[in-house]
């Protein structure tokens, strides 16, 4: 696997081989792959899973540290060939060991032919390739930030090991942070766009928000939910008071605690009232309530503007 992981997940691997036609000329009659599990895991969790070379594949029983087999092929020339496999875990040393061995089926020893191996060079169609695979979990509680890495080494008959790519897990049981950003103090538009944004540090990465909003000093209610916008338009009323937070959700799933008070207000006041005279504007009429928010809403707003436009 790959990425962010919680740690309560079961941990798949494979590991994949290849008889590399820019490397090889003939068949592979022996095949070691090996990797050592990362101290981090539970290695009595270990199970082996199937194992594929070509168009063969073989089917492990569920539950084993340990298995061996021994499958009928062909070399590329057509004739019969035997390959012994055989795969365990080490549960001292936490060291897994995969080795698909060719035998000649009439001596039960290595083949006297140069072509014959169970591992052709590796062609469109995939003859030359393979994998192994397993399960493990990690230990229990891991800490947060906890990396778990894996690489595994593939020998081809006496040649010098090969080292896979590695595979880096870490733990991400941290939530990942979110806030509203500032808005104005007030306001005389009753539609406002609201923004957001949020950030996941080394984690899996934040994937939606769930926007929660106050009136008036009121519960917060629900504004949007699982939504993966940064910003939205909000339309309030006059003479009232808003309050907003986010709450960001990531990959895995982990979310934040609510917080216990907006991380932006804003109050919409009434628009000012124009005194007219003739042609000229000769001023405005501003309601204001320092003693008491919400004191004036849309009917006292209508009615300045009604003595306004008397005067």
């Amino acid at each position: 696997p790959w990425g962010a992981l919680t740690g309560r997940e079961v941990f798949p691997y494979t590991i994949a081989f290849e008889n590399d036609p820019t490397r090889a000329s003939l068949a592979a009659q022996n095949v070691t792959i090996s990797l050592a599990l990362d101290p981090d895991l539970d290695w009595s969790t270990f199970q082996l899973g199937d194992f594929q070379f070509g168009a063969t594949t073989v089917a492990v029983p569920g539950g084993l540290r340990s298995y061996s087999t021994i499958v009928s092929a062909r070399s590329v020339d057509g004739t019969p060939l035997l390959v012994a496999i055989d795969a365990e875990l080490n549960a001292l040393s936490g060291v897994v060991t995969w080795s698909f061995i060719s035998l000649d089926p009439v001596t039960n020893q290595s083949p006297l032919s140069a072509v014959a191996g169970f591992l052709p060079v590796n062609d469109a169609g995939g003859r030359g390739q393979g994998y192994v695979h397993f399960t493990v979990r990690p230990r229990s509680a891991p800490a947060n930030g906890t990396t778990i890495t894996a690489q595994a080494s593939v020998i081809f008959d006496a040649n010098a090991p090969i080292l896979t790519n590695t595979a880096i897990n870490t733990i991400d049981l941290a939530p990942p942070t979110s806030s509203v950003h500032p808005l104005l103090s007030s306001s005389n538009a009753t539609s406002f766009l609201v923004n957001w944004s949020g950030q996941d540090g080394q984690g899996a990465g934040v994937v939606s928000y769930d926007v929660f909003v106050s009136t008036n000093g009121g519960p917060f209610t629900p504004f949007l939910t699982g939504t993966s916008s940064t910003s939205a338009m909000f339309t309030g009323q006059v003479g009232h008071s808003y309050g907003f937070y986010s709450v960001a959700v990531d990959a895995l799933g982990n979310v934040a605690a609510r917080p216990t008070s907006a991380q932006a207000s804003t109050r919409v006041e009434p628009p000012p009232v124009q005194i007219v005279g003739g042609d000229r504007v000769l001023g405005v009429i501003l309601l204001e309530d320092h003693e008491r928010e919400h004191a004036y809403g849309d009917a006292d707003v209508r009615m300045l503007e009604t003595v306004a436009s008397s005067m």
